[in-house]
This record gives structure tokens, sequence and C-alpha cells, in this order.
């Protein structure tokens, strides 16, 4: 919780100074409780903005298991809110304990795509905003992938549009039509194709 809180700490501090950014829908964030957040994946810059901008509610990302392989980085990574998940056959206890940090609300961000540059979203934002009865916001990043320390002398641009893609009041039966409906409408909202 510390390295989490002192990390976006610095984020919200020194983002005026290396970003020009542009964030529409925040509004949405005014609402109090847990939210599944689903991302487009472009690098790293985006899951900071998306931290950054949701702070003080603390988010809980799912990052892939292999991430997790080394000790310190498994240790840094706990301390920063992310758990580790196969992406391609997610254990149910991965799938729980996410449910679990919504049912406290906590809101948990998850990489649409499963991977960098991906261009289709998986139903997994979908399936856990519908067993866990949380809000699914979307978040779609447009900008450069990662930081650099030229940004320090020029700021990029980078936009984020947040949007709901499936409200508290929302609530469909749950089904793998509903959860495949969804993932459409998050597919739409991160890759700007409304």
């Amino acid at each position: 919780m510390y390295l989490y809180n002192l990390t976006l700490l610095i984020l919200r501090v020194s983002r005026p100074f290396m970003l020009r950014d542009e964030i529409s829908g925040d509004e949405i964030l005014k609402r109090p409780g847990p939210l599944v957040v689903a991302i487009n994946h472009v690098g790293w810059l985006e899951i900071l903005l998306v931290a950054a901008t949701l702070w003080p509610r603390r988010v809980h990302f799912m990052g892939k298991r292999e991430l997790f392989r080394h000790p310190a980085a498994a240790w840094a990574l706990r301390g920063l809110g992310v758990f580790p998940i196969n992406r391609e056959h997610p254990a149910p206890s991965e799938w729980k304990a996410a449910i679990r940090l919504l049912r406290e609300g906590h809101s948990v961000a998850v990489l649409a795509a499963g991977t960098r540059g991906g261009q289709e979203a998986k139903q997994g934002a979908a399936r856990l905003a519908l067993a866990s009865g949380a809000p699914l916001l979307t978040a779609r990043y447009e900008g450069p992938p990662s930081p650099r320390f030229r940004y320090l002398f020029g700021r990029p641009h980078v936009t984020l549009h947040l949007d709901v893609a499936l409200g508290s009041d929302d609530r469909p039966r749950r089904s793998r039509s509903q959860s495949g409906d969804i993932t459409k409408r998050v597919n739409e909202s991160i890759h700007g194709e409304r």
C-alpha cells in the first residue's frame, strides 16, 4: 500500500511536467464504489496514467503470471497492486481474487486484449463485471507507449477517454451471449470504433 501511494503521489506531481494530457469522461469517477476498468494496451504509460487518474481510488491490475517469475519483480508488482493471472487459462482462484477485491469496494483493471498492441478485446472484463456486479468502465489511451527522459524537455500529448460499457443499473442476465455483447461494446470503445 505504501509503495502504491508513494508511486501515485510522484506520478500526480510529475504528470503536468512530463505530459500534456487530456482526459475525457472523468466525471464517471465521482461515483463511489468498485469499478472494472478495461484498458487498451499500448505500452506502460497508459497503465500509469489510468492509475494516476483514478487515484485516490485504489486500482488493482491483473498482470500476466510471467511477470512474477523473479522474486524482486513479484515483490514490486504486488506492492503496486498488481496480481498474477494466467492469460490463457485463468484458474478459478485467480477469478475469485479479482471478484473479492471488487466486492470489498476496490477497482480492478484489465488489459482488455491481454497483450500489448492487441486489437481484439477478450471477454474477461465483461465476465468479471457480470460476476461481481461492479460497473464496467473503458479507458482508451492514445499517445506514446512508454515514458522517456526526453519528455522532460518536450511534453508529448496524450489522451485518455473514459466511458461506461456496463453501468450498475444496466445489469443483464449472466450468459455467454451477454458477455459477448458487452465485450463488443468494450472493443468499440477502447479502439475508437464508435
